[in-house]
C-alpha cells in the first residue's frame, strides 16, 4: 500500500486503504468469515434451539467450546463470534446486499487485527 500511494514508512496508511477501497488482511478475513456464516448459518445452533427461554440473544449463534486456544483461531470459533456482532436487520439481507454492506463497513473502518472488530460496536447503515 505504501508503494502504491508513495508515502513514507512512518505515515498512516489507513486513509489510503479507504481511498483505494482495499480491505486490510484482517478485514478480508472477517469479510470471508461473515460471508461463509451468512450462507451456512443453518449449520450452527442458535441459543433458542438449546433452551426454550426467551432471552435477549436467543437468535445468536452458539459459540462452540474449544479447549485449546489454538483452535480459537479457526472459522468454527470466529465465524459465530463475528456473525453475532451484526444486527438482525443485516443478518436478514440477501447475500449480494449483505456482502456489499459488510464490505463498505469494513473498508470504512480499516481494522488491523481481528480483536478490533470483536471489540467494536458494529453499526452499519443499510
Amino acid at each position: 500500500m505504501r508503494v502504491l500511494s508513495n508515502i513514507g514508512y512512518r505515515e498512516d496508511v489507513s486513509e489510503k486503504f479507504k481511498e483505494f477501497n482495499i480491505l486490510t488482511i484482517p478485514s478480508l478475513y472477517i469479510y470471508k468469515c461473515l460471508c461463509y456464516m451468512h450462507c451456512n448459518k443453518h449449520r450452527y445452533l442458535q441459543h433458542n434451539n438449546i433452551h426454550n427461554y426467551t432471552t435477549r440473544y436467543s437468535e445468536n449463534l452458539r459459540i462452540p467450546f474449544l479447549r485449546l486456544s489454538h483452535s480459537k483461531n479457526m472459522l468454527n470459533y470466529y465465524g459465530p463470534v463475528f456473525y453475532n456482532k451484526l444486527n438482525d436487520n443485516i443478518k436478514n439481507l440477501n447475500l449480494l446486499k449483505f456482502q456489499n454492506v459488510i464490505k463498505i463497513y469494513l473498508i470504512s473502518k480499516t481494522f488491523y487485527n481481528v480483536e478490533e472488530f470483536v471489540d467494536a460496536i458494529v453499526e452499519v447503515a443499510i
